[in-house]
């Protein structure tokens, strides 16, 4: 008598069941982790531009800060923007509308 080559054992239909099952909740887990990293990638994009956004504006109040600091820019202000003068001058005003 031959002896027959001894058969290979296949895996148990559990553990197929098992082994189908962890690889779609592995690719269930990957696909949901991909969307959350694009929200978040596009959630730092628009931080980032309202980052920039307010660099600019603090740059520009420094600017009208260190202006205050200039005597003849507070005189202009003074003058042109409040309407003030020096005392015994006369201001004309320009009512018309025309400019």
């Amino acid at each position: 008598m031959k002896k027959s080559p001894p058969k290979a054992k296949g895996y148990s239909p559990a553990v197929k069941l098992l082994l189908a099952v962890l690889s779609c909740y592995l690719v269930f887990s990957l696909i949901s982790s991909q969307f959350e990293i694009n929200t978040h990638r596009k959630d730092l994009e628009e931080l980032e531009a309202q980052c920039e956004e307010q660099r600019i504006a603090n740059k520009d109040l420094e600017r009208e800060l260190a202006l205050g600091e200039d005597e003849e820019y507070v005189e202009w202000a003074v003058r042109n923007e409040l309407g003030y003068g020096y005392p015994g001058e006369k201001l004309y005003r320009d009512v018309s509308g025309m400019q």
